[in-house]
């Protein structure tokens, strides 16, 4: 190597290994855009900006994350960087995202680029299949809606149907709730912690907004923590085709709504709600029922009117749970069966303070519905067992 090429590196900062490298090239002859290296133990040389491409980090559309200043408009440039369907992840890094408008993902229409309900221009062609990831730190990525417009990640429309939409890792409060995920099939909220007055409305319809909207199937909830007031009209999470699981339900109205065919409920704990899960009327103006359903290893304390209420439910296991009262004079039902048919309570324990009953039936006990292998106590001043009187 000449000195003269010598000097011209040390100049420019680049040593000789640097030159070694790049196959004796100078750095100039390649752009660092064009520039294609592999990561350690792999073989594919590939450039940094196709491997910042496959995420979407909300910073680089323009959000600060500093809680004060607004990124609404930059969170939504980051979910709508493209009219298809494929969305990406939308990643959030620690920080606090303040946003005064619902993030909406309902999907763009491919012929005008509007959102909104995108019905296509031909009946044969359904638009896009929505697929997208919001992917956060933990509670070290909040996103906060300073409104009350809608949820904070807000879905409202039934079709074209979402194939893949997750929600993963984020606190998420404010709004009149935290997701909705209308007209979704196969999606999932897991890792996610609210106090919003709504937590997650996972059956595409919640009367006072949007009413007969859309269908949820085989949505999955999953190790969430949900923590609110005892407002009116507050659920935690609303579910219809699909499984909540490991997840902490405190302080909502309804804790958990079931509604729909063989929605599935394990491994929660839902404490101090009004009810901790009902089916069928929810007192929101849907009234839907469900069948199929399945409540295992439930554990639910202090719920003020009813640990479980079955309104309209059909076919039904309520199976390995513990329902307890401890606070004097507040609660009322430990399992309220009312109408219910076909509804199997196996291998749980009710017990603790009750002022009306611990078992509460509808008088067609035990030809419909059955109890196997369970233990019904009350230390309070209800009943054990009661049929509902005339009035009701």
């Amino acid at each position: 190597m000449s000195t003269e090429l010598t000097k011209r590196s040390i100049s420019t900062g680049l040593g000789l290994g640097a030159f070694a490298l790049l196959g004796g090239r100078a750095a100039a002859d390649t752009p660092f855009s064009g520039f294609a290296f592999p990561a350690t133990g792999t073989t594919a040389p590939r450039t940094l900006p196709d491997r910042l491409a496959e995420i979407k980090n909300v910073k680089d559309f323009g959000a600060t994350g500093n809680g004060v200043t607004d990124d609404w408009n930059a969170i939504q440039r980051a979910v709508n960087w493209t009219t298809g369907g494929d969305r990406g992840v939308i990643f959030f890094p620690p920080g606090t995202y303040r946003c005064t408008h619902p993030i909406v993902f309902n999907g763009m229409n491919k012929d005008t680029g509007t959102t909104g309900y995108p019905y296509p221009n031909s009946p044969t062609d359904p638009g896009v299949n929505l697929n997208i990831i919001f992917q956060g730190c933990g509670l070290a990525s909040r996103l906060i809606g300073h409104h009350a417009e809608g949820f904070v990640l807000h879905r409202d429309q039934a079709w074209p149907s979402a194939w893949g939409c997750h929600v993963k890792d984020l606190y998420i409060a404010g709004g009149t709730g935290a997701v909705r995920m209308t007209g979704t099939n196969g999606g999932s909220i897991t890792g996610v912690k609210t106090n919003s007055p709504i937590g997650f409305d996972a059956c595409g319809a919640h009367a006072p907004e949007v009413p007969g909207a859309g269908n949820c199937y085989n949505i999955n909830v999953s190790h969430c923590q949900l923590q609110s007031g005892l407002g009116a009209n507050t659920y935690g999470i609303a579910m219809s085709t699909g499984a909540i699981h490991c997840c902490t339900i405190q302080g909502y109205d309804h804790g958990i709504r079931l509604a729909g065919p063989g929605a599935t409920v394990t491994g929660c704990r839902t404490e101090i709600n009004n009810v901790g899960v009902i089916c069928g009327p929810d007192g929101y103006g849907n009234a839907w029922g469900a069948k199929g359903f399945a409540i295992l290893g439930l554990q639910t304390e202090s719920c003020n009117q009813a640990g479980i209420r079955i309104i309209d439910g059909t076919h039904g296991l309520i199976a390995g749970c513990i329902i307890t009262a401890n606070i004097p004079k507040q609660c009322n039902y430990g399992i309220d069966l009312g109408p219910a048919q076909y509804v199997t309570v196996q291998s749980t324990i009710v017990d603790g303070k009750y002022n009306v009953a611990a078992l509460r039936t509808d008088g067609q006990w035990p030809q419909i519905n059955r109890l196997i292998c369970s233990q019904i106590t009350n230390s309070g001043s209800g009943a054990v067992m009661q049929n509902p009187p005339p009035a009701l």
